[in-house]
């Protein structure tokens, strides 16, 4: 099994993963007779099922950042359209992911009218509203 490290969001998804995966081999290890203090950590199948909940819930912004993690083409344009999918597909969770819209938003009109970046963004050009 995997730790959690609490620094790092993935680290929960893949320990979740994992657990769910080894499912059948963590209720038999916590049914042995081996470690009868640990039983109560036997997860129900409530529990499960919550696990799976949030496995679903965290697979979102890992998926996310893999399509804007690149070593060689540029993502950044990629990111203000993904967002806004996020809020259209999760609206429940609009709140929580508008700070990062308002932070690129802010990143975007700091940065817009330097030709390099513009450049660099190539097609994604119609977002960028700069009197050159």
């Amino acid at each position: 099994l995997l730790h959690n490290i609490d620094i790092r969001w993935l680290s929960t998804l893949l320990m979740i993963e994992h657990a769910i995966l080894l499912c059948a081999a963590i209720d038999r290890f916590l049914d042995s007779h081996d470690f009868p203090e640990l039983k109560k950590y036997k997860l129900n199948d409530v529990e499960w099922q919550a696990l799976d909940v949030f496995k679903d819930i965290l697979s979102v912004p890992h998926a996310f950042q893999q399509k804007l993690s690149s070593e060689k083409t540029p993502t950044l344009c990629d990111s203000i359209p993904s967002f806004e999918a996020m809020t259209d597909k999760y609206p429940d969770c609009a709140a929580v992911i508008q700070p990062g819209l308002d932070k690129l938003e802010a990143y975007r009109a700091h940065i817009s009218c330097v030709p390099a970046y513009v450049l660099a963004m190539g097609e994604s050009l119609k977002i960028f509203r700069c009197e050159v």
